[in-house]
């Protein structure tokens, strides 16, 4: 059940309390918002400073949260920093969260000063783009070798999870109307059973925030891991890159043309360098051709007929991707 945001009065009324609980070095007696926004999925945010001591956080509200979900996720965010603090990736962070509360259910994280991802690759006139290139390239290298650090840790998929990953494939190329014979040949060739692992989910450019002195990071893990090909978490991000560039998120923007193939080169070249199974061969595109398929084809259809300037495009890419897939079966 989704309840209202709550008060930034509330909101402070929050973080004084949670002060002493974990420790913080801030003895505000009170904070102010300085800025508000709420996203699509619901949860609310907050920045606030507090007074005096000038300590300054970013407050996550999640609406619908169930009882218990804030510390779960609390917990998720703690692990994700110290596996990518561990993996020791240059440029490449993850916020560690600074507690959590139930009433209302809510994370507060540091205040980083910077832009997510998305906002950046949707804008042909941000300086990334217009001044110095190389601090977007080193973002994707930095984002794919976090996306394979990930993969990295956690326990080994099981037999029984391997075989399921398998069979998922199958089902998928049947549902997109790939010949069974032709995602065999892929599946022989293809080292896929070494390419099974925990997922992240929703790994995309809306959970990275690029901050102002240079590094990134990586938000918002799942509290839950749920085990498949590693190229369907590869294909989520290449398939968000290419639509936000193309100007087709959940608002139209101004393309950004021919930088794509850069940028995806940039990301599976992070994701190769950090992963124990090295590069991404013919097959593995397949594959990642394969998923990618599927979101450019769901997109189509969830954007018709309300939007059908959205609608054809998603189709488009759709073709392209079961054109090239042929291509790269042959």
């Amino acid at each position: 059940m989704t309840t209202p945001p709550p008060t930034p009065t509330e909101v402070s009324d929050v973080l004084c309390s949670l002060q002493e609980r974990f420790g913080w070095e801030s003895d505000a007696t009170r904070f102010e918002a300085t800025a508000r926004w709420q996203r699509r999925s619901g949860a609310a945010f907050y920045r606030m400073i507090g007074s005096p001591g000038g300590m300054e956080a970013v407050v996550k509200v999640g609406t619908s949260w169930e009882p218990g979900h804030a510390q779960r996720v609390f917990r998720s965010m703690v692990d994700l920093e110290q596996l990518i603090d561990a993996a020791g990736i240059d440029g490449g962070h993850a916020i560690r969260p600074m507690g959590w509360a139930d009433d209302p259910p809510s994370i507060v994280m540091p205040y980083v000063e910077g832009s997510d991802l998305v906002s950046i690759l949707r804008d042909p006139t941000d300086p990334a783009w217009e001044v110095d290139r190389s601090i977007l390239r080193s973002w994707m290298v930095s984002a794919g070798a976090m996306l394979a650090a990930y993969h990295e840790s956690g326990d080994p998929c099981s037999h029984e999870e391997i075989e399921a990953a398998g069979a998922n494939v199958l089902h998928l190329a049947r549902q997109m109307l790939v010949s069974k014979s032709s995602i065999m040949r892929v599946m022989s060739a293809a080292d896929w059973r070494h390419r099974c692992a925990g997922l992240f989910g929703d790994f995309g450019p809306g959970n990275l925030l690029g901050a102002s002195d240079g590094d990134l990071f990586l938000l918002d893990p799942p509290y839950r891991r749920r085990a498949d090909l590693i190229h369907r978490d590869i294909a989520n991000f290449t398939f968000e890159m290419r639509r936000q560039l193309a100007g087709h998120g959940y608002t139209s923007s101004r393309p950004v043309r021919r930088r794509f193939p850069e940028m995806r080169s940039s990301f599976l070249s992070g994701y190769a360098g950090a992963s124990n199974h090295g590069g991404l061969d013919r097959d593995d595109e397949a594959l990642i051709a394969l998923f990618e398929l599927r979101r450019a084809g769901g997109m189509a259809r969830k954007r018709w007929p309300g939007r059908p300037r959205d609608s054809a495009w998603f189709a488009g890419s759709a073709l392209v991707r079961r054109l090239e897939l042929a291509r790269l079966r042959a």
